[in-house]
């Protein structure tokens, strides 16, 4: 599932945008993500972004559970703590399963996991260092990497 987010940023000379701004102008712009990064930007006006925003809001989606279709402005968009947000697809719960039982469950069970792991998860050492791969003496500082001896 690509991921998209809606920022404010400066209108570059490479970007797709709406015959309402330039290069240089601030603006809306809409980034979608895949499982490589970035995989288009698009600059606009405020009227295109609300446009634009309102229509991805209306987009039809099906619930995970049910199996129901919903607008994604009602839908939730759901995944573990441990999952990449871009390359793992999400559940997705409309609003009735939402506060079921089953969710409620799912989401109970993903953060006692999450405490769990967290509470195994000791980065400090016992007198309150941090455990480096590496010490800092052994560091190269980057101008000198290509001068190793």
């Amino acid at each position: 599932m690509e991921k998209i987010t809606w920022s404010t940023s400066v209108v570059t000379e490479d970007m797709d945008h709406c015959d309402h701004i330039t290069a240089g102008d601030t603006s809306h712009v809409k980034t979608v993500y895949d499982c490589c990064g970035v995989s288009y930007m698009y600059a606009c006006c405020s009227a295109c972004a609300a446009v634009a925003q309102e229509t991805e809001d209306e987009e039809e989606f099906e619930c995970t559970l049910c199996g129901k279709v919903h607008p994604k402005k009602d839908m939730r968009f759901w995944w573990h703590y441990d999952d990449n947000k871009v390359e793992d697809d999400p559940y997705i719960w409309c609003p009735v399963c939402q506060n079921s039982p089953t969710v409620i469950a799912i989401i109970s069970k993903d953060n006692a996991l999450l405490e769990e792991e967290l509470d195994d998860w000791e980065p400090e050492e016992e007198d309150g260092s941090i455990d480096l791969l590496f010490e800092v003496d052994d560091w190269v500082p980057e101008d000198d990497i290509d001068n190793r001896s």
